[in-house]
């Protein structure tokens, strides 16, 4: 961590993503459930229940808009009433997304876990 060897972190479980992204912008929702953006790999879904598993259990990747080589997704949240708002940090502006049954559920309950 640059430079310098910190202490007092462990990995305990892990979740490659397949696609290409150098940053990210994860936000909790609730404690079992994460959204994240990854440039051009798109908006992730992890259910981390077992966070010595994570588990990718949706995502979304749109179009690439006109003129641009890839899509940027680059800021992602998730309103109260579930609605996923996501940038396109280039041209592409910003979407809005509705979450199937089954993972609005998963989003709603996972806000509530204690």
């Amino acid at each position: 961590m640059h430079g310098r060897d910190v202490n007092g972190i462990v990995e305990i479980g892990s979740n490659q993503l397949a696609g290409s992204g150098d940053r990210m912008q994860v936000i909790p929702n609730g404690d079992a459930l994460y959204v994240g953006t990854w440039f051009n790999a798109g908006l992730r879904v992890y259910d981390l229940a077992d966070p010595t598993s994570p588990e990718e259990i949706a995502h979304w990747i749109p179009d690439c808009p006109p003129g641009q080589k890839a899509v940027q997704i680059n800021d992602v949240y998730v309103a109260d009433d579930l609605t996923i708002y996501a940038t396109d940090r280039v041209t592409g502006g910003v979407y809005a997304l509705e979450p199937e049954p089954w993972l609005a559920e998963k989003l709603d309950n996972g806000r509530r876990s204690p």
